[in-house]
């Protein structure tokens, strides 16, 4: 939503795997909502990418089907 907001063009899936060095996979499994586990050294390339903390990655939801 920054990038929209400042007029920058949207990245693609594969824009942020390559230059967070990261799976395409992982990324496609954290944008369709299918990975299940987020292990820290994929929280830290998206925080070093995104110039982020881990809180401005994430929202929170509650699964109501436990």
């Amino acid at each position: 939503m920054r990038r929209a907001e400042h007029g920058q063009p949207t990245l693609s899936q594969a824009d942020v795997a390559a230059g967070a060095k990261l799976p395409p996979s992982v990324v496609n499994g954290l944008v369709t909502g299918r990975q299940q586990r987020v292990d820290f050294k994929t929280i830290d390339r998206l925080c070093s990418f995104f110039k982020v903390q881990p809180g401005e990655l994430f929202i929170w939801e509650s699964d109501t089907n436990d």
